[in-house]
């Protein structure tokens, strides 16, 4: 919430009361997975959920892991899929030191959004796409988003 800065929901009580857009999001960074350590992991969830003015965390699987994975590039994602790319060279292929990506999986969290919240992730995407798609490239190394 807006007392909190939109922290990630570390100062919001617990609750079962999740309101979740309709699907998740995922973000390919032109990194290594190495580099998305846990403060990394960290301050990309909090520019996310204040930029965005809702929560925005990585999603974990069934055994409770972060649903961070390398990406292969040639493995793209279905065409009917929402996605954009934030641009640069290369028509929507990207290299980096190693060619090494990754995948972020996120999820959703309105229980605390006041303004702007988006019931649909593919909305959200969108909206990332005009008002973000330049900072997400130069500061955070992402090369695409997408809905899922």
């Amino acid at each position: 919430n807006a007392a909190c800065g939109w922290d990630g929901g570390d100062c919001a009580p617990d609750t079962d009361h999740k309101k979740p857009t309709d699907g998740s999001l995922y973000f390919v960074l032109a990194m290594s997975i190495e580099k998305f350590h846990d403060q990394f992991r960290k301050l990309f969830e909090r520019y996310l959920s204040l930029k965005l003015q809702t929560n925005l965390k990585v999603k974990h699987d069934e055994n409770g892991h972060a649903m961070v994975y390398p990406f292969d590039q040639s493995e793209m994602v279905e065409e009917e899929a929402f996605s954009f790319y934030t641009g640069g060279s290369g028509g929507g292929t990207f290299y980096t030191e190693g060619n090494f990506a990754i995948i972020v999986y996120m999820e959703v969290d309105n229980s605390q959004c006041v303004v702007n919240c988006y019931q649909k992730s593919g909305d959200l995407a969108n909206y990332m796409a005009a008002a973000l798609s330049t900072e997400l490239r130069d500061d955070w190394s992402v090369v695409q988003i997408g809905e899922t």
